[in-house]
């Protein structure tokens, strides 16, 4: 199984990225990949299918540091570690996230 953690940041549920995300889950849940989203804690899910969450205050979604959030996500993203030990499959993207 892949999983693939998208750091988003996101603070509201209300389309866009999350709704292509629900849309990718769905296409490739069985194919073997699991999707994870990253999100703000202030984040509440208003819309199915439910989709698996780990939770971060660091994030800020719209952020423009995606490349910085990449190359230094253990220093910038400390959830990110935890949710990457899961499972030594995990590939985290800088999905639209980036640190506050």
């Amino acid at each position: 199984m892949m999983r693939v953690l998208h750091l988003l940041g996101a603070t509201e549920d209300s389309g866009g990225i999350l709704t292509v995300l629900r849309n990718l889950q769905t296409v490739t849940a069985g194919q073997g990949y699991e999707h994870r989203v990253l999100v703000n804690r202030a984040y509440r899910e208003l819309r199915q299918p439910a989709l698996h969450y780990f939770v971060s205050q660091h994030l800020v979604q719209d952020s423009p540091s995606h490349l910085a959030l990449a190359w230094g996500r253990s220093a910038r993203c400390p959830n990110c570690g935890p949710c990457c030990a899961a499972s030594p499959s995990t590939c985290c993207t800088p999905t639209r996230g980036g640190p506050s």
